[in-house]
C-alpha cells in the first residue's frame, strides 16, 4: 500500500469520527431533555452549538494549515475534539453539555478544512472529485451507522455510551496518526499574518465561482440538518417510535449518501463534471416534492418520510463530491484557506438550518417539506448562473 493511500485513508478515518459526532446521540436527544429536565428546545441546541464551534474554529485552521502543514493541524484538532467529548461525558447540567458540544465543533471542523485541502494536494486537477466519492462514500458510512449505534447504545447503556465510544475510536485514531508519516506538502511560502490573512480571504470571498460552487451544497445541506434536528422529536414524540427504531430510520436515510458518492464516480466517467452536478440538483428536488406527497398522503408513516429524504440526500451527496473539488481547484496555492472559507460557508448553513429545525413545530412534517423544496429550488438558480455554466 503506497504512503499516498495511507494518508487518504487517515484522513477519511477521522472524518469518520467527526461526521459521527453529528448525529450519534440524536435518538438520545428527547430522552437527554427529561434528564437534564430541560425544554426539547434547548436539548435541540446541541446541534447548532456543536456547529457554531466550527463556525468560529474554521478560518484558524486554514490558514495554519497552509503555513505548517496538514498533519500537526489534524493532530491539534482531533486533539481538541476529543476534549469536547470528555467535557460531554461528565456534564451534570444542559450547559456544560452545550459547552462540550461547542469544543467538540472547534475540533471536528478540523477535518473537513484541512482533510478536504490534504485530499487536494494528493490528488490534483479533477481526479480529485472521484477521490472525493469515494472518500464520501466511506464517511458516510459514518452519519449511516451513527444513529442506529447510538439509538442501540442510549437503550444498553444511557446517552453517554455513544461519547465514550467516540473517546474510545479518537484516541486509536491518534495513535495510528502519530505513528504514520504524513509528509503533505506546505503550500503557503509566507508565515501567516492578520493583514496577509485578511487579504488572502478577500481574494476568495471576491470570486464568484468559488462561491457558486460553495453554495450549491451549503444550500442543500442546510435542509439536512433542519431534518436531523427536527425529525427525532417527530418520530419520538408524536410517531410514538422507540429511540433505537429512530436512529435506524435516520440511519437508513443517511445511507442514500453512499447510494450518491456511488454513483457520482460512475457518471463521472460518462459526463463532465458539471452536468453530474446537475444531475445531484434535480435529485434534491425530486426528493423534497415526495416529502411534500408524502406529508398530504402518509404523514403518519416514518418509512415514506425516510424514502423521500433518501432522494433528497442522495443528490446531496452527488453535489457535494463534484462541488468540493471544483470550489478549491479556484485557488491551487491557497488551498487550505479556501477550503476554510468553503467550511465556513456550509457550516454557516448547517447551523441555519439546524436552527430551523430546532425552531420548527415538530408536530407535522410540512415545513420540514417546504423548507428543503426551497433549499433544491435556491440551489438550481445558482446552478443556472452565469459563473458556473462558464465554468
Amino acid at each position: 500500500m503506497s504512503l499516498r493511500t495511507i494518508q487518504l485513508i487517515l484522513i477519511a478515518m477521522a472524518s469518520v469520527v467527526a461526521f459521527a459526532a453529528t448525529d450519534i446521540f440524536l435518538p438520545s436527544l428527547p430522552g437527554m431533555a427529561v434528564y437534564f429536565n430541560v425544554s426539547d428546545e434547548l436539548a435541540q441546541f446541541a446541534l447548532p452549538i456543536f456547529l457554531l464551534g466550527e463556525l468560529l474554529a474554521a478560518l484558524i485552521w486554514g490558514v495554519i494549515s497552509d503555513y505548517l502543514g496538514r498533519k500537526p493541524v489534524i493532530l491539534a484538532g482531533m486533539i481538541i475534539f476529543l476534549l469536547g467529548t470528555i467535557i460531554c461525558i461528565f456534564s451534570t447540567s444542559i450547559y456544560v453539555f452545550l459547552f462540550g458540544r461547542f469544543v467538540q465543533g472547534v475540533g471536528a471542523i478540523v477535518v473537513p478544512v484541512v482533510g478536504w485541502a490534504a485530499i487536494q494536494d494528493l490528488y490534483p486537477s479533477d481526479e480529485s472529485a472521484k477521490i472525493m466519492a469515494w472518500v464520501g462514500g466511506l464517511i458516510s458510512v459514518g452519519p449511516m451507522v451513527a444513529p442506529a449505534v447510538g439509538g442501540y447504545i442510549d437503550v444498553n447503556y444511557g446517552w453517554r455510551g455513544s461519547f465514550t465510544l467516540l473517546i474510545i475510536i479518537t484516541i486509536l485514531y491518534l495513535i495510528a496518526m502519530f505513528i504514520v508519516k504524513f509528509p503533505v506538502a506546505h503550500t503557503a511560502t509566507q508565515r501567516p499574518s492578520a493583514i496577509r490573512t485578511f487579504k488572502t480571504y478577500k481574494t476568495i470571498l471576491s470570486n464568484p465561482k468559488f462561491l457558486s460552487y460553495v453554495s450549491l451544497f451549503a444550500f442543500l445541506a442546510s435542509g439536512e440538518w433542519c431534518y436531523f434536528a427536527m425529525v427525532p422529536f417527530y418520530f419520538e414524540d408524536h410517531l410514538f417510535v422507540s429511540p433505537d427504531h429512530v436512529g435506524l430510520y435516520i440511519a437508513l436515510a443517511a445511507s442514500a449518501y453512499i447510494l450518491g458518492t456511488l454513483i457520482s464516480p460512475e457518471l463521472l466517467k460518462r459526463r463532465n463534471l458539471d452536468q453530474v452536478l446537475g444531475y445531484g440538483i434535480y435529485s434534491g428536488l425530486i426528493g423534497a416534492c415526495l416529502l411534500l406527497i408524502v406529508y398530504w398522503v402518509a404523514p403518519t408513516y416514518p418509512f415514506p418520510i425516510t424514502l423521500s429524504i433518501g432522494v433528497y440526500f442522495i443528490g446531496a451527496a452527488m453535489v457535494w463530491t463534484c462541488s468540493v473539488s471544483r470550489a478549491l481547484q479556484c485557488f491551487p496555492h491557497n488551498k487550505g484557506a479556501a477550503s476554510a472559507v468553503r467550511s465556513i460557508v456550509c457550516v454557516t448553513f448547517f447551523t441555519l438550518g439546524s436552527f430551523a429545525g430546532s425552531l420548527m413545530d415538530d408536530s407535522t412534517i410540512l415545513h420540514l417539506a417546504i423548507f428543503i423544496l426551497a433549499t433544491s429550488l435556491i440551489t438550481l438558480a445558482i446552478f443556472k448562473n452565469r459563473h458556473i455554466r462558464s465554468a
